[in-house]
């Protein structure tokens, strides 16, 4: 794909969670987009800062994008992020990155996130299941700290309901009490699933650099071949 510079509207800009921002931009110019599932852009914040942020939205939708960026720890993005309005045009390059899923091997796909490493993942998922009919079964391993960082739970759920390959399995490490699912970390969800699932699967993991070496030790120790096992580090 050629990288194109865009010029977007900012339609929404709001905290979707105490510390994670959600954005949808409306495409100026060119109006439309072409991107792969679990690529991201360049965001031009001044001459001399720019940032990148995974689409998060399905690649279907060509004139809007989806966006979910980490509003700590008050650096040169979300500080950026946090002063723009409705209305308000950005600049970015696009599409960018390789971490996009192998549609054609018909594997069982494990997606296993944290955070806003969600986003990518959001993407990929969407596409599989609403653009690409792929009936193999998906499953996702989702880890936040607390309630109030549920990205996207009741979304994922929904899916869930409608597809029935696709199995939905958050995890929250910090839960404040009223929490009644899983309580732990995405390692601990690895843990409990079949070994011979898990030989039959690929993997595709985003979030934080901790969870990600974790995840690849563990993944390795259970005979995961490592070329099953893809990645990208977000924070």
């Amino acid at each position: 794909m050629t990288i194109t510079k865009y010029t977007a509207e900012i339609v929404e800009n709001t905290l979707f969670s105490p510390i994670v921002r959600h954005l949808t931009l409306s495409l100026i110019d060119p109006r439309e987009i072409n991107f792969t599932a679990g690529q991201y852009a360049t965001f031009i914040i001044s001459p001399s800062a720019r940032r990148s942020y995974s689409f998060c939205s399905n690649p279907r939708i060509k004139n809007i994008v989806e966006l979910c960026t980490d509003n700590l720890p008050q650096g040169v993005g979300s500080s950026w992020w946090n002063k723009l309005h409705v209305h308000n045009q950005v600049e970015f390059l696009a599409p960018l990155g390789k971490f996009i899923v192998d549609i054609n091997l018909e594997k069982e796909k494990i997606f296993i996130a944290t955070g806003t490493g969600i986003a990518p993942i959001r993407s990929m998922i969407l596409d599989l299941l609403e653009n690409q009919k792929y009936k193999q079964p998906l499953r996702l391993f989702f880890g936040v700290r607390n309630e109030e960082n549920k990205l996207f739970f009741e979304h994922f759920r929904q899916l869930e309901d409608k597809y029935p390959n696709f199995i939905f399995q958050p995890v929250i490490s910090q839960p404040n009490g009223e929490w009644q699912g899983e309580k732990g970390r995405v390692n601990d969800l690895v843990s409990k699933t079949e070994p011979k699932s898990l030989n039959r699967s690929e993997f595709y993991l985003c979030g934080s650099h901790s969870m990600i070496v974790g995840i690849k030790e563990q993944l390795m120790t259970m005979d995961v071949n490592q070329e099953d096992v893809h990645f990208e580090q977000f924070y």
